[in-house]
């Protein structure tokens, strides 16, 4: 649910205020009925859960400007948001005082529907009797919540009236609950699972499916989603067709990838090679890896050249599919493919050739793909980095620390990454020149976290001396790492060197002061115990 304003906030700190000084102020409740006004104009359901109680007020004027502001928020609810406010109002115990429930005649569908989440059952019950005679269509979503009721009677009077609502008439309005009609289905109930099924039945009939497309095409991203799996349910005719085609020009990614997989699942011959072939162009890697691998295995007559085309595609998986499919056509090698991308002058998927290469080519390429390394933009450097990684990463580890002092955060935590994953030994020495090399916040942070890879004994006085920064953000981390260890109980297990220990000492002494008391005394404890470790091994 969205966050409230801080107008919102404000304006109900002070509702609070005027109701805790009522008594010394004869003139609170016409205040507090303009406050509720400003409130309900606000158009934020979730400032529903600050006035619930005020429905319940002994002044009728007062409950009635609270009913009315509640109307207003639960108008602009979605069927979601809905259900998370009855979560919210049964869960908090405050409201568990209320005074008896106002008489229903004189409320609101929106406020009666609040009054449907109360705790108490007597409450609910009442409430949804009285939704069971409004047909606004903002009854709906209180109805279908309380089906799921663990009252019977509450239960068995939502069922009813829900299933009064289920005709076409009132499809839209079924449309609009999709989303919560999949969360109650989840939640495994068996009185309601007729009355879903009937729900979903209702909704891909032919004369509701233009309903599901103008929700295909709304603004809510939940019901777009929820409306469009009904559709690809419904048996694929000219209607659900047009629907799903319709659908592949949506802005929501998710949306196209499911309406593309809905025409593969009916659709056959010429018309689904022409939508596959447009869809190899979509922007969302998912969608072109599903086009790309239906024109391989459908159409291997036109495939070649997207294939061809798919190898030097910007996203990994891509390239991959397309090199799986053209080793069935007899292709065995490719590296020569990304040479020959590499060796032009003016390539402007430079960043993606050398990715290809560094998949596909051997270490007698890495010194080509070194020479990128200092190149201008930050994605030709992350891929440089990335291939080296899998083509020479002990030959270029001297490389990988040096981009970890990057000015661009991404080609920093790609060396990181890299570093990480190829197991490239690390030094404590190593890290300390390097943090004194650093210019950047971002490389502080991940030299830190990469100390946190190293022994304790090596680890602790690097961060012992970062913990005396004066820059806060280095200061934070390396505390941060400090208390992280003293939770690890075999962080002592490791071999220590009389060496390691006087560091330690000495880093202690230097800094110590600088530390928060827990992890002072936490080292205290740790440098005694090594110096008793350590002389009585040297004493045998």
């Amino acid at each position: 649910m969205r966050s409230l304003s801080e107008t919102t906030q404000n304006l109900l700190k002070t509702l609070r205020s005027l109701r805790y000084s009522g008594s010394a102020n004869l003139d609170w409740p016409r205040r507090a009925e303009d406050l509720l006004k400003s409130i309900g104009a606000s158009g934020e359901p979730a400032a529903v859960p600050g006035i619930y109680d005020l429905l319940f007020h002994e002044s009728y004027w007062l409950a009635q400007a609270a009913g009315n502001a509640t109307n207003q928020l639960v108008a602009c609810c979605t069927a979601i948001e809905i259900a998370k406010l009855d979560k919210i109002i049964r869960g908090t115990a405050e409201w568990r005082a209320c005074g008896p429930s106002p008489p229903l005649s004189q409320v609101s569908v929106g406020a009666a529907g609040v009054l449907s989440c109360n705790r108490n059952g007597y409450v609910r019950e009442a409430a949804v009797r009285y939704l069971a005679n409004q047909y606004t269509g903002m009854e709906l979503p209180f109805l279908l919540l309380r089906i799921n009721d663990w009252v019977p009677e509450v239960r068995s009077i939502a069922i009813a009236a829900t299933r009064y609502r289920v005709v076409r008439e009132y499809s839209r309005q079924l449309v609009r609950c999709l989303p919560l009609l999949e969360s109650l289905e989840r939640q495994g109930r068996r009185d309601g699972a007729d009355i879903f099924q009937s729900i979903r039945k209702i909704l891909v009939a032919p004369d509701c499916l233009p309903f599901l497309g103008e929700a295909i095409t709304g603004s809510d991203r939940q019901v777009r989603r929820a409306a469009l799996s009904v559709v690809m349910e419904a048996r694929l005719c000219s209607a659900s067709t047009k629907i799903l085609r319709e659908a592949l020009g949506s802005t929501d990614g998710t949306v196209r990838l499911m309406a593309l997989r809905g025409l593969c699942g009916g659709l056959k011959g010429s018309s689904l090679c022409r939508i596959l072939q447009a869809a190899l162009r979509d922007r969302l890697p998912p969608v072109r890896a599903l086009a790309l691998t239906e024109v391989a295995e459908r159409f291997p007559d036109v495939a070649t050249p997207h294939l061809t085309a798919a190898v030097l595609d910007r996203h990994t998986s891509l390239r991959s599919i397309a090199r799986f499919y053209l080793r069935g056509c007899g292709v065995g090698e490719f590296a020569p493919v990304y040479r020959r991308e590499l060796s032009q002058q003016h390539v402007s998927e430079l960043a993606f050739v050398i990715a290809g290469l560094g998949e596909t080519g051997g270490k007698e390429d890495s010194k080509q793909i070194a020479g990128y390394l200092s190149h201008p933009m930050p994605s030709v450097r992350r891929a440089a980095i990335s291939a080296l990684g899998r083509l020479d990463a002990t030959g270029f580890r001297i490389a990988f620390f040096d981009a970890l002092l990057d000015r661009s955060p991404s080609v920093a935590k790609t060396a990181r990454n890299v570093i990480v994953a190829r197991r490239i030994h690390l030094s404590a020495e190593q890290i300390r020149v390097h943090l004194q090399l650093a210019e950047h916040e971002h490389s502080h942070h991940i030299l830190l976290s990469l100390s946190a890879k190293l022994p304790w004994w090596d680890s602790a006085p690097l961060l012992i001396g970062c913990a005396a920064s004066t820059k806060p953000a280095l200061r934070g981390i390396a505390l941060k790492l400090l208390g992280r260890w003293r939770g690890d109980a075999h962080r002592l297990s490791s071999p220590l060197t009389l060496q390691q220990l006087r560091l330690l000492e000495m880093e202690f002494k230097r800094h110590g002061q600088s530390l928060d008391e827990e992890t002072f005394c936490d080292l205290v404890e740790v440098i005694r115990f090594a110096e008793t470790i350590l002389l009585s091994g040297l004493s045998k």
